[in-house]
């Protein structure tokens, strides 16, 4: 008797589970969309667009020249702009030292100071002039530097790039060579366009690499407008870099 009336209860506490609106659980809710959806005039559910968060880089404060030597105020007062940098500096002053020709011992990669004041002027220091009077006209002070394949025995070259404020927007000066204004879209169609038009014994550059001259305080304790010192290129000042790939 005791056992039939078990049997029973256990159905009737089942059919009680099964009823219509009445659950045994409760399942998690969905996950919120990312995006928010709207409705178009089809009725069809759609995702808000991402806006885009990338904003201009900010404005560059053109340097105080008072804090720097007499030399480089002396630099930066005489020219108004880069084209006319590039076409009167070999007359304003004597280059006579590169990397192959009597160059100063200890003076590889040197300062704006040490190249206008010793008359050096390799590549590097071609790309530290032109950045150091970029910051007059309210550029940050970039060097690109590219690199030829690895194990190769050939020096880098160095360039000035800087960045415009208002498009954000890339160009580039290389006072032997050519000037640039900004009209590339990113730094990776500069550096690409750069090492194509630029082939060195009929082979490219294989690397570049964006250099902050900037973080040189920081990194090293060094005022790269003015010391002594020569300035290597490590990574602690390497804000961006990329590989070039032939199309």
């Amino acid at each position: 008797m005791k056992t039939s009336l078990l049997i029973l209860l256990c159905f009737v506490m089942l059919l009680s589970a099964c009823a219509p609106g009445n659950r045994g659980f409760e399942t998690a809710p969905p996950f919120a969309p990312l995006h928010t959806p709207i409705s178009t005039a089809t009725s069809t559910p759609t995702r808000m667009p991402t806006t885009d968060t990338s904003a201009a880089p900010e404005y560059y404060a053109p340097i105080d020249a008072s804090q720097l030597p007499e030399e480089l105020q002396e630099f930066l007062a005489r020219y108004d702009s880069l084209e006319q940098m590039n076409a009167e500096i070999k007359g304003d002053y004597t280059f006579i030292a590169t990397e192959v020709n009597r160059r100063p011992a200890g003076t590889r990669d040197s300062s704006p100071l040490t190249a206008l004041t010793r008359g050096i002027s390799d590549c590097y220091e071609t790309a530290v002039i032109s950045a150091l009077f970029g910051e007059k006209l309210g550029y940050k002070p970039y060097l690109l530097i590219f690199e030829h394949p690895v194990f190769s025995k050939k020096q880098p070259h160095s360039i000035h790039v800087f960045q415009d404020a208002a498009t954000g927007k890339w160009g580039y000066n290389d006072y032997l060579q050519e000037l640039r204004e900004p009209t590339y879209a990113t730094l990776k169609e500069l550096a690409d366009d750069f090492i194509r038009s630029h082939p060195v014994n009929e082979q490219h550059y294989d690397f570049w690499y964006l250099v902050d001259l900037t973080k040189a305080a920081e990194a090293y304790g060094l005022d790269w407008r003015t010391t002594s010192k020569h300035l290597r290129m490590g990574e602690k000042i390497i804000v961006e870099h990329g590989v070039y790939i032939p199309e």
